[in-house]
């Protein structure tokens, strides 16, 4: 985890009524265990079973839990209130109505003490929208992972706003012939959420936008250049 984005989850902890924290979407758990290491008492939920077996395969402290749930039911998980949560890594577009964005929305009001931050990461969907189509790349390891992210119409998809990720999955080896070799390629499709429409959700559940950033490292938040929609409410 970089460490700038290890400054923007401290800098909003620090706002938080209390030390129970809800990581919705944990997969692997690399932020659940650094706000856990920070002294927090973390509950991180996530609906894949591989992302948890991975999470757990470390040695897991006493102040954190891995739970497998759906986003959904974020009001069903734990008992008592939470005095932060976080939903990073795109998480929310894996909910693909209005409908399971409120849902989940409403249920994190319920389980959040008053004043309790909500920090929230997904792409900057606007920006895809107005370039038609979008390639983003990352390395891990030796493994260069490049992305295409495009609109799906309607009349495909059967609902507005929906997103196809492709993804091609390429290891470089350069002491060997070929240098690149493909690993694999996979397509699924996300909703697209935009600052308008989250701000609308948020609204319905009772939650104000007090910080919105570009990104990770809190760079202002601009719908035609930035790369993230980051925003901080409560």
């Amino acid at each position: 985890m970089e460490i700038s984005e290890q400054q923007l989850i401290s800098q909003v902890l620090r706002t938080a009524p209390s030390k129970r924290v809800l990581d919705l979407g944990c997969g692997s758990g690399e932020q659940a265990r650094f706000i856990a290491s920070e002294g927090y008492d973390v509950v991180a939920i996530d609906a894949s079973e591989a992302a948890l077996d991975e999470a757990r395969a470390q040695l897991v402290p006493v102040n954190l839990e891995f739970v497998q749930a759906d986003l959904g039911a974020v009001e069903r998980i734990g008992r008592g209130h939470f005095g932060s949560a976080f939903c990073l890594g795109n998480t929310l577009s894996y909910l693909l109505s209005a409908e399971s964005i409120s849902r989940l929305f409403i249920g994190l009001r319920r389980r959040l003490l008053p004043s309790a931050p909500l920090l929230i990461q997904v792409f900057n969907y606007q920006r895809v929208l107005a370039k038609g189509t979008e390639v983003r790349s990352r390395l891990k390891g030796d493994t260069v992972h490049v992305e295409l992210v495009e609109p799906v119409e309607a009349i495909e998809s059967g609902q507005e706003g929906i997103m196809r990720h492709t993804i091609v999955s390429l290891r470089y080896r350069p002491e060997k012939v070929p240098s690149v070799v493909h690993v694999d390629t996979k397509a699924f499709h996300l909703r697209g959420w935009t600052h308008s429409e989250l701000v609308i959700s948020l609204k319905v559940a009772r939650f104000s936008v007090h910080d919105l950033y570009g990104d990770m490292t809190g760079s202002p938040f601009d719908p035609t250049s930035s790369a993230e929609l980051v925003m901080v409410v409560a």
